[in-house]
């Protein structure tokens, strides 16, 4: 797979490259993501569409926040702060924000971190 496709489908779905860069997203993911998307989108009537919603690409995104707080027992500050940088870059930003609730409530974050980022679940 060359860099342009790997280029398309993380614009398509709404990806911003440094979900690549940073690690958080892997390019076989990526791929799965693409072609579950795809089926959604071209039968509105798959298993895709109907129960996860991947016709809409913040949906996708929200998928990988979500598995990142459930893999992620902890995180370092640097992991952390870009994963911060990711929601800020995010394009649905409520969507992303929620990635905050996930991971206090997973406990995923040290009180220090917690007060350093100043991290609050809005709901």
């Amino acid at each position: 797979m060359n860099e342009i496709e790997i280029k398309k489908m993380l614009d398509e779905l709404g990806y911003h490259h440094r979900w690549l860069d940073y690690g958080f997203l892997s390019v076989d993911e990526l791929k799965i993501q693409y072609a579950q998307y795809i089926r959604a989108k071209t039968d509105p009537e798959s298993d895709e569409a109907d129960l996860y919603g991947y016709q809409d690409t913040e949906h996708l995104r929200h998928h990988t926040f979500v598995k990142i707080s459930k893999e992620y027992k902890s995180f370092t500050d640097e992991e952390l702060e870009k994963l911060i940088e990711l929601v800020e870059i995010d394009g649905f930003r409520m969507m992303a924000l929620n990635f905050y609730c996930y991971i206090l409530k997973n406990q995923s974050v040290t009180e220090e971190q917690i007060k350093k980022y100043n991290i609050k679940c809005f709901y």
